[in-house]
């Protein structure tokens, strides 16, 4: 199956509703791909994929076998960075409700407008693209600590909790070239200009381990 830039995952077992999607999807060049059902779809990928798919999840709600929410949360739980968008009709608006409660990026009530649905679909086609940046933003901070050494990073944590190269250097009992000399390649490891820019990128850090 298609690991392009910015596709646009249908899962519906409507033909006739997929080709009028598709359609309009060809108008604006949105890249797509069609599943008959939530399991082909996740089938078609490597668990560990959908973190850092791009594109997003355009879903029927009601399925047959895995249904809309069940997607949802197999998806949750591979920590997928796909924003779901469900189609609903009516009577199932109080469950679509259900699924933005549940991290959903919205829904649209069939039958529904084109522009409406491309407007959408782009809004979540942006926000995938803003959390791919972060989620590479945070491999490469992930990154930049596992190559410090154990040295360096008790130095930059008393860095970080304020302390001068002076005060690190009693506390440490080593030269205060020594603390300088390891201040330098912790900065260039963390491409930090200060300590702010360290403190920054540690937070970053310790808020994803958080939120996991």
């Amino acid at each position: 199956m298609t690991q392009e830039q910015n596709v646009v995952h249908i899962i519906d077992d409507d033909d006739l509703l997929v080709e009028t999607i598709c359609l309009a999807f060809d108008t604006v060049n949105i890249q797509y791909s069609c599943y008959k059902n939530a399991e082909q779809f996740i089938d078609a990928f490597p668990a560990d994929a959908f973190a850092s798919m791009s594109g997003c999840l355009l879903c029927d709600i009601r399925m047959p076998g895995i249904g809309g929410l069940e997607c949802q949360r197999q998806l949750n739980a591979l920590n997928s960075a796909l924003p779901i968008i469900f189609m609903t009709g009516f009577a199932d608006v109080e469950m679509a409700v259900e699924t933005i409660r549940s991290g959903a990026f919205n829904f649209v009530e069939k039958p529904f407008r084109h522009q409406k649905l491309i407007d959408t679909v782009q809004s979540a086609l942006r926000q995938n693209a803003s959390l791919l940046s972060e989620r590479k933003y945070m491999r490469e901070i992930e990154r930049a600590i596992n190559t410090l050494s154990n040295r360096e990073n008790t130095v930059l944590e008393l860095l970080i909790d304020g302390y001068p190269n002076k005060s690190i250097a009693k506390r440490l009992d080593i030269s205060l070239r020594t603390v300088e000399v390891h201040r330098s390649r912790i900065f260039e490891k963390m491409a930090a200009k200060n300590v702010a820019e360290l403190v920054k990128k540690i937070m970053i850090v310790k808020q994803n381990l958080l939120f996991q």
